[in-house]
């Protein structure tokens, strides 16, 4: 039972590594990214482990898991809703879709909001190019949540944005932007663990859902981590900078 529960557990408590991430943004000043960090983790945190071939629009009808069912479907990693199991049922703050739905965009999100940080606009672009992945990502995840899009058109778009405006800023200066150190340390680890993350989620999953999905979780944190700068040059500089406490961020997510 004690590795029934480990199973169970593993992938919520692992979304947890998401909060360092939220109390890093809001230390280097990204309050908005920070937001966005704890409203996924929220989401991350309540969603039952499913994958695209067992949610409902794949799957008809789905039976409550009885007691003799339960521990295989958690040791193979096969656990459709978690909240169906006995005695799970009171962990099931909001429906599964829609639990479902929000974990998925505030993955989505994080991924856009952390690469228009490092692109590093001014106002209003910043808040324009941040607006339009809002949309658009809310869109797309509703027409479909589980194919590669999902995540690769954020991605691509943010990475096409940001090449434009560097290869602007080179062409203008006549050297290397940003500086060296930056691809070293920032750019090129956080894009390896988010690669890491992706493929961890669309081609290992199937071998051990729960420690995979878990990995996935860590991987995709360390990539937010790495990907902001070091300080949110626009929060501002007339007087001390704008603190964000715990429970800002708690007002703010619900």
């Amino acid at each position: 039972m004690g590795t029934l529960m480990a199973k169970l557990l593993l992938p919520t408590i692992s979304s947890l590594a998401f909060l360092p991430t939220v109390s890093i943004a809001a230390k280097r000043r990204f309050h908005m990214e920070a937001m966005v960090y704890l409203f996924t983790t929220f989401f991350l945190v309540w969603t039952p482990a499913s994958g695209p071939a067992l949610t409902p629009q794949h799957t008809p009808s789905v039976p409550a898991l009885t007691e003799a069912q339960l521990p295989e479907a958690a040791c193979s990693g096969e656990l459709h809703h978690a909240c169906t199991g006995p005695g799970l049922s009171l962990l099931c703050l909001l429906r599964h879709d829609i639990l479902e739905y929000f974990s998925v965009y505030g993955t989505a999100l994080s991924m856009w909001v952390s690469l228009m940080a490092l692109a590093d606009f001014d106002e209003p672009k910043r808040s324009t190019f941040v607006m339009f992945g809002v949309l658009t990502i809310a869109v797309r995840i509703y027409h479909d949540r589980w194919g590669y899009g999902v995540y690769s058109g954020p991605i691509g778009s943010a990475i096409l944005i940001i090449a434009a405006k560097w290869l602007q800023q080179m062409k203008e200066t006549r050297r290397l932007f940003p500086d060296k150190s930056v691809y070293t340390h920032q750019i090129g680890p956080g894009l390896c663990f988010g690669a890491l993350a992706l493929m961890l989620r669309f081609f290992f999953e199937d071998w051990d859902y729960t420690y995979v999905h878990s990995f996935y979780h860590c991987a995709l944190a360390m990539s937010f981590t790495l990907l902001l700068p070091k300080v949110n040059k626009k929060a501002g500089s007339a007087g001390p900078p704008a603190k964000l406490d715990c429970s800002t961020l708690c007002c703010a997510c619900i």
